[in-house]
């Protein structure tokens, strides 16, 4: 199960499993469980989205951007009536890892439209507006190599969301890790792994 969500984004819910207190195995139903979150090493408390039953001792917590709106490790906690408590862990990140736009590169190929998120270092929130002149770094480290200077230029989708045009030189590895910094945002850093 994919345990990261992309911060502030309601579109996909956090789940757990409750286990029968009885045998410590089977998944425990009908539960109406005590659910509290933290989010990056805050204090643990109840979260705005919605708690209900999948099904199976699955349970989820519905999709939510105040739940999800802090970078770092959201933690859940949640206890139910002979049911054992149960803890979950999801890491909450600036792009959106269900998003194909983050993995779909071939190797030693071009690539038009390489998309990928900025933030404001302020509020980690999707940053707007910046232009290529603003970014302070666009490189690439392929395989074992030192980092190198993407040569495309930076152009805004919209909401955050940039794309540069990518060489083929620029995707010619097997593991290549795209990082691109701007004043006044957080550093963003993608690692994909080129389709031969």
């Amino acid at each position: 199960m994919h345990n990261v969500r992309q911060q502030s984004n309601a579109t996909y819910p956090l789940y757990f499993y409750m286990v029968d207190s009885a045998d410590h195995i089977a998944g425990k139903t009908g539960l109406s469980p005590t659910v509290t979150i933290s989010k990056n090493g805050a204090a643990f408390a109840s979260p705005a989205g919605a708690v209900t039953e999948v099904a199976n001792g699955w349970y989820k917590i519905a999709g939510n951007t105040t739940d999800s709106n802090t970078l770092g490790e959201l933690l859940i906690h949640a206890t139910g009536t002979g049911a054992d408590p149960t803890d979950k862990a999801y890491t909450i990140v600036a792009y959106d890892p269900f998003s194909r736009l983050q993995a779909q590169l071939f190797k030693n190929t071009a690539a038009s439209n390489f998309h990928f998120q900025m933030t404001d270092s302020g509020t980690h929130l999707p940053m707007t507006g910046l232009v290529d002149a603003n970014f302070t770094a666009k490189t690439v480290a392929l395989d074992a190599a030192a980092p190198a200077s993407l040569g495309g230029t930076v152009a805004e989708v919209g909401g955050g969301i940039y794309r540069i045009a990518l060489t083929a030189g620029e995707t010619n590895g097997n593991v290549a890790t795209y990082r691109f910094a701007a004043a006044g945002a957080d550093s963003t850093t993608i690692t994909v792994y080129p389709s031969a």
